[in-house]
Order: C-alpha cells, then sequence, then structure tokens
C-alpha cells in the first residue's frame, strides 16, 4: 500500500505587535493591567489607524527589565 504525504504548508510568521489581550497573555496579566503599563508609560505602544498595539520586542524588553527589578 502506497501512502502519501502532503507537501508541509509553510508556517505563518508571528506578527510583530500584538493587540492589548495578546499583550496580557505575553506578560500574564489582565488587559486592565497592560492599559495601567502603558498609560504610566512602562510599556512602550504604537497608534496604528486609533488602534493600540505593543511590539513584541518591546514586551520582551519589558519583561527582562522587570526580572532584573
Amino acid at each position: 500500500m502506497m501512502t502519501s504525504t502532503l507537501p508541509q504548508q509553510p508556517t505563518k510568521p508571528e506578527p510583530d505587535t500584538v493587540d492589548e489581550r495578546g499583550a496580557a497573555v505575553m506578560i500574564g496579566v489582565s488587559p486592565r493591567t497592560v492599559f495601567t503599563l502603558r498609560t504610566t508609560g512602562e510599556l512602550p505602544h504604537i497608534k496604528v489607524r486609533g488602534r493600540v498595539l505593543y511590539l513584541r520586542s518591546d514586551i520582551r524588553s519589558f519583561l527582562e527589565r522587570s526580572r532584573q527589578s
């Protein structure tokens, strides 16, 4: 019996940005805490057409700074 294998689908790269809920998941806190971190200037953000987004690299840097404190 011959088995055929399907070609591997290329995986999509992760987007460079996440929304407030995505940032909350990455950090392990509530979206409200992410909002507070943003408004106090602790977590950088960008706005694109009114949407607040967070760079994954900024979140990783925030976590690294928090770990060292």
